[in-house]
């Protein structure tokens, strides 16, 4: 059983969470123990999910509710993203099996498409980090024109495998120019940059054009 202390700390089989840290009661057992970081465990993967959905059910209960969210505290622009996740993947489509951080890469998809990437990151056991990559290839493709299936036909697999490479360094580039700090940067530049860089993958689709694997391309990147 979870007790809540006046002070704020959880004390949990034979354990003290404080907001410095844990603290044993007496001599717990190793039971208590591997239950004591479960309880972490889990309360790490969903806190954010948690904070995200307290703060919307504050939204749209409460006219006082804005009082509780200082935009000007350290770690607002982390609650607003949490806030902002929550509401784009509702509870009946979050998947316990995969990270906030999954979530929150495709918060900005509609439903659909959140659901078919969520579908290729379970079956295929997928990390953040080739999640991530897989996302931004979709996101890019969503702006080139896609090729029908008959339009596709055998070609040289060294052709294939050496535009690959381009496909997946030009992923590489945009998911470097995302990471900058824009706000010394006019945004014309950005756009400019990324213009380019999605013309010249249009090019490199179009070399492929004629190759039978051109549909599996998201499976390349992963």
């Amino acid at each position: 059983m979870i007790q809540l202390k006046p002070n704020n700390d959880i004390e949990y089989k034979g354990f003290i969470l404080t907001e410095s840290g844990i603290n044993a009661v007496g001599s717990p057992t190793l039971k208590q123990w591997e239950l004591v970081g479960e309880f972490i465990k889990r309360s790490h993967k969903s806190v954010k999910f948690w904070q995200g959905d307290w703060l919307n059910y504050g939204e749209d209960t409460y006219p006082e509710w804005s009082q509780y969210f200082d935009e000007s505290e350290p770690g607002a622009d982390e609650l607003r993203k949490e806030k902002w996740v929550a509401k784009r993947i509702p509870q009946d489509r979050r998947h316990p099996q995969l990270s906030w951080s999954h979530h929150e890469e495709v918060a900005d998809l509609e439903p659909e498409e959140q659901e078919r990437m969520f579908s290729v990151a379970l079956e295929n056991k997928l990390s953040i980090h080739k999640f991530r990559k897989l996302v931004s290839a979709y996101q890019i493709h969503l702006d080139l024109p896609e090729l029908p299936e008959e339009e596709l036909q055998k070609t040289d697999p060294e052709v294939f495998a050496k535009v690959q490479e381009i496909i997946n360094s030009s992923i590489h580039t945009v998911e470097l120019l995302e990471s900058l700090d824009w706000q010394s940067v006019h945004k014309d530049a950005k756009d400019f940059l990324m213009s380019h860089i999605k013309k010249a993958l249009g090019f490199y689709l179009d070399v492929l054009k004629d190759h039978d694997k051109q549909k599996s391309l998201s499976k390349a990147v992963v």
